[in-house]
């Protein structure tokens, strides 16, 4: 996200206000003059609905509510003169603007409205005319889509049908037809797995892949199955393929080494370059610290194995028989243990290896257990790649 410096913020508050202040100070007769019919209608009501007797506003208001009344009229007529069928959604607009304008002159204080002498229209029919028309050709648009047996069709064929619910809530069997073109416009992705390793996989490992969660995946128009449904007809495939599994052999390793340090042990006297003891100006020997070095030797078992597996995770279009996109995924666990003991001065030792004083070697994990391990973490990570890529099916 761009961070707006405060400058730029600043002039922008400016400018805003600067507007505001400067279009409250513009009269309703310049607005009109601008051909700002609505604005200019605005302002007049206000300003007599304020004060009555402000009759300098009566004759702007007037025209500039005919004027703006005429020109939607004039619009109308000029889509009308078109002949085609998708006007109507204009129609219903520019005759419920024209509705909501007479119905602000309501607001005017009576004596006004008597003074104006404007003749009230009513819009109802028109309004239902071009409401029921303007749902109809969105409805026998949404038809036609939907009797070319296309996917992409059908999608727009929701589209339409979701329009003519803007004008008519159950409107003909539109709410069928929606059902209809939400199930002909659906993919469905099927997600698989196969072992392309050559090694015997037990099927606990696959169970815990098949748990990847494909339900956040689903989408209006797309749905996915880790089982094959043999009533779908499925128009992609996610194939997970397992390629390799590699298990290290169980490694032990011996370390060996010696911490030490040097710390003080009593003191000595203090001897110059010649080895002649040092005295002060009293003649008192001067005693300095004696030092010493104390160690530790510590021994170190290191158990380690690893477990590796790679899959691949290829999208193909069973459509068009193409791969979209193939890549590797690998997941690893690892097993590391140190068994530690130790001789001599403890205290010196880091914190970090007293820690693990006392502890003995133990039972390397069963192959078994670390593949298992191993697919929890691909689940993880299959789970993430397929939500990252879940915009290459639509």
């Amino acid at each position: 996200m761009k961070t707006i410096n405060k400058p730029f913020q600043i002039l922008a508050i400016f400018g805003f206000v600067t507007l505001f202040f400067f279009q409250s100070c513009v009269s309703s007769e310049r607005l009109l003059e601008k051909g700002d019919y609505d604005a200019a209608l605005d302002k007049s009501i206000k300003k007599v609905t304020k004060d009555p007797d402000k009759k300098s506003e009566f004759q702007i208001l007037k025209s500039a509510y005919n004027f703006a009344q005429q020109k939607d009229n004039e619009r109308i007529n000029d889509l009308r003169k078109t002949g085609q069928p998708n006007i109507w959604g204009n129609v219903f607009t520019i005759f419920n603007r024209m509705n909501k304008r007479q119905n602000k002159l309501k607001t005017v204080p009576y004596q006004v409205r008597n003074k104006l002498n404007i003749p009230e229209v009513n819009y109802s029919s028109q309004i239902e005319d071009a409401r029921y028309k303007a749902a109809e050709y969105h409805f026998v648009l949404a038809q036609q889509l939907l009797n070319q047996q296309n996917k992409r069709k059908a999608r727009e064929a929701y589209q339409e049908l979701q329009n003519v619910e803007q004008y008519l809530i159950n409107y003909k069997d539109v709410n069928e037809l929606k059902i209809k073109a939400l199930n002909d416009g659906r993919m469905f992705c099927l997600v698989a797995f196969n072992n392309a390793s050559g090694q015997t996989i037990p099927d606990e490992f696959y169970n815990e892949l098949e748990k990847i969660n494909i339900s956040r995946l689903n989408s209006t128009w797309t749905l996915y199955d880790i089982n094959n449904d043999a009533t779908k007809c499925y128009d992609y495939k996610i194939l997970i393929s397992i390629q390799n599994i590699k298990i290290t052999p169980e490694l032990v390793k011996e370390n060996n080494y010696t911490y030490d340090k040097e710390i003080q042990d009593g003191i000595q006297p203090k001897v110059d370059k010649q080895g002649l003891v040092v005295k002060d100006s009293l003649g008192e020997i001067i005693y300095i610290p004696k030092y010493k070095k104390i160690y530790c030797y510590v021994r170190d078992l290191e158990q380690h194995k690893d477990a590796h597996v790679e899959v691949s995770v290829s999208y193909y279009d069973n459509i068009s028989h193409r791969v979209l996109r193939s890549n590797q995924l690998d997941g690893q666990f690892s097993f590391h243990h140190i068994a530690t003991t130790a001789n001599g001065d403890l205290d010196i030792l880091p914190q970090i290896i007293r820690r693990r004083l006392g502890s003995m070697p133990i039972p390397f994990p069963q192959d078994f257990d670390m593949i298992m391990q191993t697919s929890v973490i691909l689940r993880d990570k299959i789970n993430s790649y397929l939500y990252n890529n879940r915009n290459l099916i639509n």
